[in-house]
């Protein structure tokens, strides 16, 4: 047994060594495989076949929590009830969700990333006979870019990635630079959107404004007119009470005629009700009357006896002190986004593209050479078996 384990150390250590001797042969033949490989991908491109696309994937991310931090103030404002001037201002909140929402929702419409396109000169148009054929590869190349939504964890509700644009390219650099041109172009129209929007909140806020003044305006002088209706109906009720004072010989009033304007009733629950009546108003005396006609018709300002009257008044007063609109529109003009120079709802990285199966043509030349490198060299050491086994048959027959 231990002479048979010998021998079969003996031989593998013997072919080892023969394979060392013969390394240059088998080195010589893998070679030659790979020169065969690469003389092989070298003729496939000189056939001017359509050059292999890249395919690239580009990442949409949204502002920086620094970044968001800028619209604090404005937030803080717009989404506070302030009492004072009578207005609420519950508006919508710019936050990073917010702006990454009308950035995907603006490069997404087809009328918008068409003209892009056209811009770009990602197709050139000199190079098209006619304008629909033009139209029609734009079109082409549009259905051709896919945007790739954020996939989350089911369990966590954690997000895994973002926003991405995918598209198959042969020109990285051009499409690079239509990558710059679109996010440069969406963050100005985003930028363009949220100065209309807020625009037609301020105005809309204006005119419910002027709206509540009208109303107070229409209540005032509805309430006025009442109260000058009621004061003339005053005096002529205290006049016909002078006239029957005066009838009756009453002059002034005393305790016990004054005693008889209050009565006191019991219903049939038995519940006391206190209950006071004009009726006897006469019983004051004409002098107490007429002198209160006289004040009436004196008063500078008769207004100021109305309460309701003054409580709409003052209401008016407070709303055309109010400031609410002038310090909102000044609070919005410190946010970036009228600061054009420093906005920006999302960005795409143009400049760190991920290239997915990649440059074809590179990926297949080296896979070529990986892969028959190892078939030179598998065939290079049968090879070397194949001849050192005839070598050592030929010394065997040699020796008989």
């Amino acid at each position: 047994m231990n002479k048979k384990i010998n021998n079969s150390e003996i031989d593998v250590f013997e072919f080892i060594i023969n394979l060392w001797n013969n390394k240059f042969k088998i080195i010589l033949i893998t070679l030659v495989f790979i020169s065969i490989a690469l003389f092989y991908q070298l003729y496939q491109s000189s056939l001017k076949k359509p050059i292999s696309k890249i395919n690239t994937k580009t990442e949409i991310l949204p502002i920086s929590t620094d970044d968001e931090t800028k619209y604090d103030a404005y937030n803080f404002f717009i989404t506070n009830k302030y009492d004072i001037g009578g207005l609420d201002f519950n508006g919508k909140k710019i936050e990073k969700l917010y702006l990454l929402n009308l950035f995907i929702d603006t490069i997404r419409k087809n009328k918008f990333l068409s003209n892009i396109i056209k811009e770009s000169k990602l197709i050139k148009k000199e190079n098209y006979t006619n304008n629909n054929e033009y139209e029609n590869k734009v079109n082409q190349l549009l259905k051709s870019i896919k945007f790739i939504q954020p996939v989350y964890d089911l369990k966590s509700g954690k997000q895994l990635s973002d926003w991405q644009i995918q598209f198959l390219t042969d020109d990285i650099d051009a499409w690079k630079n239509f990558l710059k041109l679109l996010s440069d172009s969406t963050n100005r129209e985003v930028q363009s959107i949220i100065r209309d929007n807020f625009k037609a909140y301020i105005n809309n806020k204006k005119k419910i404004h002027q709206y509540k003044i009208e109303d107070l305006d229409a209540l005032i002088s509805n309430t006025l007119e009442i109260h000058e209706i009621e004061t003339e109906n005053r005096i002529a009720f205290l006049i016909e009470q002078a006239a029957i004072a005066r009838e009756l010989e009453i002059s002034k009033s005393n305790i016990e005629i004054g005693l008889l304007e209050t009565k006191i009733y019991t219903n049939e629950n038995g519940m006391v009700t206190n209950f006071t009546t004009d009726k006897h108003y006469y019983m004051r005396g004409y002098e107490m009357i007429e002198k209160e006609i006289a004040l009436i018709k004196e008063r500078k300002n008769p207004q100021s006896f109305n309460e309701k009257l003054m409580k709409l008044k003052f209401q008016k007063k407070k709303l055309l002190q109010d400031k609410e609109i002038e310090r909102i529109q000044n609070i919005f003009q410190d946010t970036p986004i009228i600061k054009s120079d420093e906005f920006y709802a999302a960005r795409i990285m143009s400049e760190k593209i991920i290239y997915g199966d990649g440059n074809l043509k590179k990926k297949n030349i080296l896979k070529s050479i990986y892969l028959t490198g190892i078939v030179g060299l598998i065939f290079g050491i049968l090879y070397v078996m194949f001849f050192l086994e005839v070598q050592k048959r030929n010394n065997i027959l040699r020796k008989k």
